[in-house]
């Protein structure tokens, strides 16, 4: 039985860490360019930096499951093994 080409787990995995990479990007460009005189008392700003943490904290935690996605991709990589016929029961 020839094995099933596995979805390539690994390397949507690396897309959604590129995906987020650039939404940090973004956000940390608006940050970086919102007006000083009001920061400190502007709700839309502590939502930003919110967001911002978020998204740090999203890339840590694919960060720390890329190893078992590399497993997963390895295991669904190797060939089925092809089970035993057993014969049907007849009643």
């Amino acid at each position: 039985m020839p094995a099933v080409k596995p979805p390539a787990l690994a390397r949507d995995w690396a897309g959604l860490r590129a995906q987020t990479e650039l939404r940090l990007r973004a956000l940390n460009e608006e940050i970086s360019h919102y007006p000083g005189p009001i920061a400190r008392c502007d709700q839309h700003l502590a939502a930003l930096i919110e967001h911002r943490s978020a998204l740090v904290a999203r890339l840590e935690r694919i960060d720390a499951l890329a190893g078992a996605v590399r497993e997963i991709d390895a295991l669904l990589a190797a060939e089925e093994v092809e089970a035993p016929q057993v014969p049907a029961v007849v009643r």
